[in-house]
């Protein structure tokens, strides 16, 4: 059967889902099993790169850009603005901000610049 306390989430490029919606391929899944969350204090992730679509350092940086910004209220506020207040979110400002994240990010890891662009998907 299905665990009720697992938790999770599909990841797809942003102009493959608004140029196919809800059928876009998840390339990454999320996953979180909150089972020992009361009695030990953790939840235990699992993510699983679906296909060559994302690199290993891609789907690491994605997760723990997810972690942060579901956990970090500073962060937070874009996920909330997105969902609550969707025509005050500013696009602009939150690129400036993953931009300066990313950087952050990966000069304190010494991992290989990731580059975060502004473009429209194009499905070909």
């Amino acid at each position: 059967g299905i665990n009720a306390e697992y938790m999770g989430t599909l990841v797809s490029p942003l102009g493959e889902y608004q140029n196919l919606g809800d059928n876009a391929q998840p390339h990454l899944t999320i996953q979180f099993f909150t089972e020992l969350m009361r009695q030990k204090g953790i939840v235990l992730l699992r993510t699983e790169i679906n296909d060559s679509v994302l690199t290993k350092q891609d789907a690491f940086h994605v997760t723990n850009t997810f972690l942060r910004y579901y956990t970090y209220p500073k962060c937070f506020e874009f996920v909330e603005t997105f969902n609550k207040a969707p025509s005050q979110f500013d696009y602009h400002r939150y690129l400036r901000h993953m931009k300066e994240d990313a950087k952050k990010w990966t000069d304190s890891k010494k991992l290989n610049k990731i580059d975060i662009v502004d473009k429209k998907f194009t499905w070909e």
